[in-house]
């Protein structure tokens, strides 16, 4: 074979989208948690979802908490991923000055009222401005929402992809199916993160195919959260135990640590001490009035006083050198461990 004819041979390589999707396909994402801090909720109680509808009324997106990202792509629930909501990504635009648009992007002819122009949309007084919309793909989205929430101190927070969903256009009620699977009651799901997994867990187990593996999928999310929700909560013990520094600063818990004690049914360290030196003072006060009393054995009251004393000491000294997350005395949850698979 002449060197011409091997040249001929040759193929032209194809080039494959790794996830085999288009970027323009909806995707969806579920996340188990809720750190939206109580002011954000009340500054967005209005917030209503659009195109969805709970129990025949409107969604108020944030009643239920969750996690905020800025893409456009969740537009339906602008801008937040519900807890425990099986949320769509869609196409969207951001609409920009044209100056700030790069030759050859992807932008939208506006489709509204409005007087338009090639590729955006007339607005100000006498439509004297134009803005266009620049496109925002669901899959870059969910590449960018996935990438930050996998990489928190090392630890992913617990937000999912769920790819059999892949390119299911919110109007065929795949997702809404799934969530009345799961969730039957939604938006009245379980506070704590135990008891929303046992009821994602009887689902699961009474499954088969794919819905037993979203399932699992939401269970892997709930584990993730946990270790991570852990994490967070360490790390402000270590801080809350240091108490007030020389430049007068007291560390206190924040607003999403005090979201996630009450998640994972952990007890406020500061709370801990709090309990520990009232039972000191609740002792020492009963042990003088024995003593004080007639006919008691004032040597053996006391014997009980130091001994009560030195518990007491026992327990401050284990609270004040466990700089760990202290879970309440019914919860069977292990300390987080650092991801080693890169995510």
């Amino acid at each position: 074979m002449s060197k011409q004819d091997e040249f001929l041979l040759e193929e032209f390589p194809a080039l494959l989208d790794s996830d085999d999707i288009s970027k323009e396909a909806e995707r969806y994402v579920w996340f188990p948690g809720d750190i939206i801090s109580p002011i954000r909720k009340r500054e967005t109680r209005e917030t209503v979802g659009m195109g969805i509808t709970i129990n025949g009324g409107p969604f108020m997106v944030t009643r239920g908490g969750g996690d905020e990202y800025q893409t456009p792509c969740l537009r339906r629930t602008k801008g937040f991923v519900p807890r425990a909501f099986f949320t769509p990504l869609e196409m969207a635009a951001t609409w920009v000055p044209p100056e700030l648009v790069a030759d050859g992007a992807d932008t939208y002819r506006f489709a509204g009222n409005a007087p338009t122009v090639a590729g955006g949309v007339m607005v100000g007084a006498y439509g004297r401005s134009v803005m266009v919309g620049e496109k925002v793909f669901p899959g870059h989205a969910a590449t960018w929402m996935l990438t930050f929430a996998r990489n928190n101190s090392g630890y992913s927070r617990g937000l999912i992809e769920i790819e059999q969903l892949r390119g299911q256009p919110w109007e065929s009620n795949a997702a809404s199916d799934l969530q009345r699977v799961f969730f039957p009651d939604y938006p009245n799901v379980p506070r704590v993160l135990s008891a929303l997994v046992r009821q994602i867990d009887q689902v699961t187990t009474q499954q088969s195919g794919d819905i037993r593996q979203i399932g699992q999928q939401l269970l892997s999310a709930c584990d993730e959260f946990r270790e991570w929700g852990l994490f967070f909560i360490a790390e402000e013990h270590n801080l809350v135990k240091m108490g007030t520094t020389k430049d007068g600063w007291t560390h206190r818990y924040s607003d999403t640590t005090h979201l996630l004690m009450e998640q994972l049914e952990v007890t406020p360290q500061d709370q801990q001490f709090q309990t520990v030196a009232k039972m000191q003072e609740e002792m020492s006060r009963s042990v003088m009035q024995m003593m004080e009393s007639k006919g008691s054995d004032q040597s053996e009251m006391m014997k009980m006083f130091l001994a009560s004393q030195e518990r007491i000491a026992q327990a401050m000294e284990r609270l004040a050198s466990n700089g760990q997350a202290a879970p309440a005395a019914d919860s069977k949850q292990s300390p987080p461990k650092p991801r080693t698979d890169g995510k």
